[in-house]
C-alpha cells in the first residue's frame, strides 16, 4: 500500500514538472512570438508610415510561437529564463529599433552565460592567446581608423614637435616618450611625422589592452571577464582619445597596467582558489618586473608613484617575509633604479640647441629643477579646503561619467565590493590605487584631470572584470537549487549580460565623435591660415595652444622660416597688459604682429586690428588694396563704405557656424556700430552679430562678423544682410543645410514616424525651456529625408495644434502631442558649436553672508575643437532698476578646470561648479540674479546664446531672479 502511495506521488510531482517545462516552454516561445511579431510591425510602419494589419500580425505572432516552441523542445528550461530579456524591449514606451537591437542583444549574451555556467567544460574553443590578440588587433585598427590625422594644438603639438627634432618637452621633460617617438617618425608609414607619432599612441594604446585582459584572465580564468575590461576601458571617451593623438598619458597607463599585472603575478593568488607563486625566484622575478615599470613609470611621470605606494603596501601584506630577506630586494632595486636611464637623455642634448633644451639641463639644480618639475609644486593639494574639495570629489563623480557609462561604474562599485570580501590584499591593490589617485588627482590643480585620472582607469575595469569572473566561478557547473541562489544567479547573469552589451553600447555611441575627430584638420588649417597670411618682417605672438602646432609646421614642414613665433607667458601684472605691451613693442620695431590673443579694452590703444582666421594681425602699413581672395561691393551706409566681402563657406549647415569678411573705409576714424544679419526666406532673423569696429587711420578695415543658424531655421537659400543704425543692405546669398546628425536632446529613445507623410518626418527627440519668466518654448527635434532640423514652439498650446498621429508601440497610430508631456522645470539654451545649457539654477534662498555655489550643466551635441571658458555673475540690482549695483564673478575652464570642452565629445554631460559671493554692500531684500555665458578662452570673443528671446534683453542667461533674505 506504501508503495502504492510513493508511486502516486511520484507521479504526480512528475507530472506537475513536465507541465512546468511546458508552460516554461510555452512562455519562453511566446515572448519570442511577441519580440519578434513587435518588431516587424514597426519596421512596416518606418517603411510605409502606416499601421500593419492586426489580423496579419496576430497570424505571424502564433507562426513565431509555435516554430519558436518546437524549437525550444530540445533545451531544458533552465537555458530559457534569458528570452525574458525580451519584455523589456515588449513593454517599452516607444518604437525604437535600436533599443530592440540592444534587448536582444542582451537576451542572447545571457543564453550565452547561462550555457556557459551550466556547461562550463563548453568553453571558449579560441586559445586564450590568440583571442587576446585578436581583440588587441581589433582595437589597435579601431584607434587607427579614429587616429588624428595630423599635427595638434597645446602639449600633443608640443609632443610632435619635440619628438621630431630630439628636443626637450616642458617639465618633468617626458624624456623617454620623446626618444620612442622620434624613433616612430622613422618608420615609413603615413604622410606626415605627426601622423607617426600619433599612431604610436595607438599602439601603447592597444598594448595595453593586452596587459588588461591578461591580467584580468589571470584573476578569473574567464575570457567572458576579460573582453568584457577590454571593451570597458577601450571605448572609455579619454582612453579612446588619448589613443588617437600624441601624449604621453597613455604611455602612463601602459606602465600602470604592467605594475598591476605584474604585482598580481609576484601575490599568486589569482582568486580561483589555486596558489601559484609558491616559488620565490618565480615570484621575485614578477617583483622585479614590477619595480622596472614603476620606475621607467615615475621617471615617465610622477603621478604613478602614488599607485606605485599601494604596491609597495600590498608586496609587503603578501609577503611580509621579504623585509628580513634584504638580497630579495637587490634586482628589484636595480630594476626600478633602471627607470632613471632615459633621464640621461636631458644632459646630453642640454646644448644641441634643440627646441626645449637649455644648458641649465647639464647642471645638477636645473636638471632637478626639470625632471622633478618644481615650478607646479604650487599645484599640488590646491584644492584642499572642504567646501571646495566637496564640489571636487563630485567633479571626479562627473569625470567617471564622462568615461563610462553609468551601468559600468555600477559594476566597478560591485567588483570592489566583491572582491573585499573575498581578497582584502587584492581589494587594496585595486580599490587602493583607484581611490588615492583619485584623491590626489581631486586636489590637483590640473587643466586636464579626464587625462590625468587615466591611472585610475585601468584598476577600476579590472575590478569590473574581476567581479564578473568570480560570478561565473561561483556558478560555474553549481545551478542553484533554494531561491535565494536562484535570485542571486538571475541578477548576476543579468547584470553581467548588462555591462557586456553596455560595453559594446558604449563604443558604438563613441565612435561617431571620433570618426569626426578623424576627418579634421582643424589646427593645420588655423595654423597655416596664420602663416600663409603673415607679411613679411612679421612676428607672431601665440598662446601655447597655438605656439606649438605653428612651431611644428616652422621647424619641421619648413612652412615660413622668415616668420619669428614666440610663446607669450603669464608674467607679473595683468596678462592681457603683457600682450599689449608686447604688441606695442615689436610695432614700435617695425614689425607686423599676429597675435592669438585677443583683449578688447587692453587693446584699446592700439592700432586696429584685421583678421586672420581666428587670429588678429597688427600691420605695420595699413592695407591699402582690396585682398584677392574678396567679392567686390558697393554698399553705403551712414558711417562706412562696403568695398568687399568674404566667406568662408557657401554653404553652411543649422547650428554650425558661417564667417563673412567685409573690407570698409570711413571718412574719418571713428567707432562704428555694424552688424550682420542671416534672414530666412521666411523674413525671419536666424543669426546676428553686432560689434563696434573701428575704422583704420589710412586704408581698408577689415572686420569679421560670425553668424550661427539657430535652432528652429529650415533648410534654404538664406540672406546676409550688413547693416549700421537702420541702413542696411543684402550682401550674399547663402545656402543653409540640415544638420547630417540630431541634436542632443534630453529625451532619449523618441524615434516617431509620422504617419501618412511623405517625404516622411520622424520625431527624434524634444526639449522643453523655461529659462524666461512667463515664456515657454518646445524645441521639436526632426528627421527627414534630407536631414535633421529642429522646430521651435512659443507658448504652444499643444491641444489646439493641428492633430498629428505617429507609428508608435507596435506599429500602432497614436496621438503625437498628448504625448509630450510638458516638463515645468527642465531648460534648454543652445549655444554655438554644438553646446546646449540644460539646468543650474540660483536656490530660492541666498543670505546676507550666504556663500553660493552654482552648478550649471551642459550638453554636446558634437566634439568641441575650442577650448572655452564659463563665465557665472552673481548681480545685485540697484532699487527698481535693472542697473548693477554690485557684481561678482566666477570664470574657470568647465567642471573647475577638470573638463575642458577640448575634451567633449558628443552627449557628453558636464556639471560645472562655480563660486560666488554676495557683495559687503548687499542689503536684505535686494533684488538679485545670476548671469551665464561662455567664450572664447584666448580670444574672449563670445560664444552666441542661440535664443533671440534671450539675446534681445541680455547677452547672458538668466539662471532665476531672487531676493537676499
Amino acid at each position: 500500500m506504501s508503495n502504492y502511495h510513493y508511486q502516486e506521488d511520484y507521479n504526480i510531482i512528475h507530472n506537475m514538472v513536465n507541465l512546468a517545462d511546458k508552460v516554461a516552454r510555452w512562455i519562453a516561445a511566446g515572448t519570442i512570438g511577441l519580440f519578434l511579431c513587435r518588431i516587424g510591425m514597426e519596421v512596416w510602419g518606418q517603411i510605409t508610415f502606416s499601421p500593419f494589419n492586426w489580423i496579419t500580425a496576430v497570424l505571424i505572432s502564433l507562426l513565431i510561437t509555435i516554430s519558436s516552441w518546437a524549437i525550444l523542445q530540445k533545451h531544458t528550461p533552465h537555458n530559457l529564463w534569458p528570452f525574458l530579456f525580451f519584455w523589456g524591449y515588449i513593454l517599452f514606451p516607444e518604437a525604437d529599433l535600436v533599443t530592440a537591437g540592444t534587448v536582444g542583444g542582451g537576451a542572447i549574451t545571457a543564453v550565452f552565460l547561462n550555457h556557459l555556467l551550466i556547461h562550463p567544460r563548453k568553453k571558449l574553443s579560441i586559445p586564450t592567446y590568440l583571442l587576446n590578440i585578436c581583440l588587441t588587433a581589433a582595437f589597435f585598427t579601431l584607434y587607427v581608423v579614429t587616429l588624428a590625422p595630423d599635427v595638434l594644438p597645446a602639449d600633443n603639438g608640443e609632443f610632435q614637435w619635440i619628438a621630431t627634432q630630439l628636443g626637450v618637452a616642458h617639465p618633468p621633460g617626458f624624456t623617454l616618450y620623446t626618444m620612442l617617438g622620434y624613433l616612430a617618425t622613422r618608420v615609413p608609414i603615413g604622410q606626415s611625422a605627426a601622423f607617426r607619432i600619433n599612431l604610436l599612441s595607438a599602439f601603447i594604446g592597444a598594448a595595453t589592452l593586452f596587459l588588461v585582459f591578461k591580467t584580468v584572465f589571470d584573476l578569473t580564468q574567464r575570457k567572458v571577464a576579460a573582453v568584457t575590461a577590454v571593451l570597458t576601458l577601450g571605448t572609455a571617451t579619454t582612453y579612446w582619445a588619448q589613443s588617437t593623438i600624441a601624449n604621453i598619458r597613455s604611455l602612463t597607463g601602459f606602465f600602470t597596467a604592467l605594475f598591476l599585472f605584474s604585482l598580481i603575478r609576484f601575490g599568486g593568488d589569482y582568486g580561483n582558489g589555486t596558489q601559484i607563486n609558491t616559488d620565490k625566484h618565480r615570484s621575485d622575478r614578477w617583483l622585479a618586473l614590477g619595480a622596472f615599470a614603476l620606475g621607467f613609470g615615475a621617471t615617465h611621470h610622477p603621478s604613478l608613484v602614488f599607485i606605485g605606494i599601494v604596491g609597495i603596501t600590498f608586496v609587503i601584506w603578501v609577503q611580509p617575509s621579504l623585509i628580513r630577506e634584504p638580497r630579495r630586494w637587490i634586482r628589484p632595486f636595480l630594476c626600478g633604479i633602471s627607470g632613471l636611464l632615459p633621464l640621461i637623455y636631458l644632459p646630453l642634448r642640454a646644448n644641441s640647441g634643440a627646441p626645449g633644451t637649455s644648458p641649465s639641463l647639464a647642471t645638477m639644480n636645473g636638471f632637478l629643477n626639470h625632471v622633478l618639475a618644481r615650478g607646479f609644486s604650487g599645484d599640488f593639494f590646491y584644492f584642499i579646503e572642504p567646501d571646495v574639495l566637496w564640489e571636487r570629489f563630485k567633479v571626479m563623480g562627473n569625470v567617471m561619467t564622462f568615461q563610462f557609462n553609468t551601468w559600468l561604474l555600477l559594476g566597478m562599485g560591485l567588483g570592489l565590493f566583491i572582491v573585499t570580501r573575498h581578497n582584502k590584499k587584492l581589494a587594496w591593490l585595486l580599490g587602493g590605487s583607484f581611490l588615492l589617485h583619485t584623491f590626489i588627482t581631486a586636489t590637483y590643480r590640473a587643466p586636464q584631470t579626464v587625462e590625468y585620472m587615466l591611472p585610475a582607469y585601468i584598476p577600476a575595469v579590472l575590478l569590473l572584470g574581476n567581479g564578473i569572473g568570480h560570478f561565473i566561478n561561483t556558478f560555474s557547473g553549481n545551478y542553484p537549487e533554494d531561491v535565494k541562489h536562484h535570485i542571486v544567479y538571475f541578477m548576476g547573469t543579468t547584470l553581467t549580460a548588462v555591462f557586456i552589451i553596455t560595453a559594446i553600447w558604449q563604443g558604438i555611441n563613441r565612435y561617431q565623435s571620433f570618426a569626426t575627430l578623424h576627418q579634421s584638420q582643424d589646427t593645420r588649417h588655423y595654423a597655416e591660415a596664420l602663416l600663409d597670411a603673415a607679411p613679411d618682417n612679421t612676428i607672431i605672438l601665440a598662446d601655447w595652444h597655438w605656439y606649438t602646432p605653428l612651431r611644428y609646421l616652422q621647424a619641421v614642414e619648413s612652412q615660413r622660416p622668415d616668420v619669428i613665433i614666440k610663446f607669450v607667458p603669464p608674467s607679473a601684472g595683468k596678462y592681457e597688459d603683457t600682450w599689449a605691451n608686447r604688441i606695442q613693442t615689436e610695432l614700435e620695431n617695425g614689425r607686423s604682429v599676429i597675435t592669438t590673443h585677443f583683449e578688447e579694452k587692453a587693446y584699446a590703444s592700439l592700432p586696429v586690428s584685421e583678421p586672420v582666421g581666428e587670429a588678429y594681425l597688427f600691420r605695420h602699413q595699413p592695407l591699402q588694396t582690396l585682398p584677392d581672395d574678396f567679392i567686390k561691393t558697393d554698399v553705403k551706409l551712414v558711417n562706412a563704405d562696403i568695398l568687399g566681402y568674404r566667406l568662408n563657406h557657401e554653404t553652411t549647415s543649422i547650428w554650425q557656424e558661417t564667417v563673412v569678411t567685409i573690407a570698409w573705409v570711413a571718412e574719418m576714424e571713428t567707432a562704428v556700430s555694424l552688424y550682420a544679419h542671416l534672414i530666412g526666406f521666411d523674413g525671419r532673423l536666424y543669426a546676428q552679430d553686432d560689434l563696434t569696429a573701428r575704422s583704420q587711420v589710412d586704408g581698408l578695415t577689415l572686420t569679421q562678423f560670425r553668424l550661427t543658424p539657430r535652432l528652429g531655421a529650415a533648410p534654404g537659400d538664406f540672406a546676409i544682410w550688413i547693416g549700421s543704425g537702420e541702413e542696411r543692405s543684402q550682401l550674399a546669398i547663402i545656402a543653409v543645410k540640415p544638420m547630417q546628425t540630431p541634436p542632443v536632446t534630453q529625451q532619449q529613445a523618441i524615434y516617431r514616424t509620422i504617419a501618412g507623410e511623405r517625404p516622411f518626418r520622424r520625431l527624434v527627440g524634444y526639449d522643453w525651456d523655461h529659462t524666461l519668466a512667463g515664456q515657454t518654448r518646445l524645441y521639436l527635434h526632426w528627421q527627414t529625408d534630407a536631414g535633421y532640423q529642429t522646430e521651435t514652439l512659443d507658448n504652444p498650446n499643444l491641444s489646439q495644434l493641428p492633430p498629428l498621429a505617429y507609428i508608435g508601440p507596435w506599429g500602432i497610430k497614436h496621438e503625437l502631442w498628448p504625448t509630450i508631456a510638458e516638463r515645468e522645470d527642465q531648460h534648454y539654451v543652445p549655444f554655438a558649436q554644438g553646446i546646449v545649457w540644460i539646468g543650474g539654477e540660483l536656490d530660492e534662498q541666498v543670505g546676507m553672508e550666504t556663500a553660493v555655489t552654482l552648478t550649471p550643466t551642459f550638453l554636446s551635441n558634437q566634439p568641441i575643437l575650442r577650448d572655452l571658458a564659463i563665465s557665472v555673475r552673481l548681480v545685485g540690482y540697484q532699487p527698481d532698476s535693472s542697473l548693477w549695483a554690485w557684481n561678482h564673478s566666477n570664470d574657470s575652464i568647465p567642471a573647475m578646470g577638470a573638463i575642458p570642452t577640448l575634451k567633449w565629445v558628443r552627449n557628453s554631460q558636464i556639471n560645472s561648479p562655480h563660486f560666488l559671493k554676495v557683495d559687503e554692500s548687499a542689503n536684505s531684500g535686494q533684488q538679485i540674479e545670476v548671469l551665464l555665458r561662455m567664450y572664447d578662452a584666448f580670444t574672449n570673443r563670445p560664444l552666441p546664446i542661440l535664443d533671440e528671446r534671450i539675446v534681445t534683453q541680455n547677452p547672458w542667461i538668466p539662471l532665476r531672479n531672487n531676493q537676499i533674505r
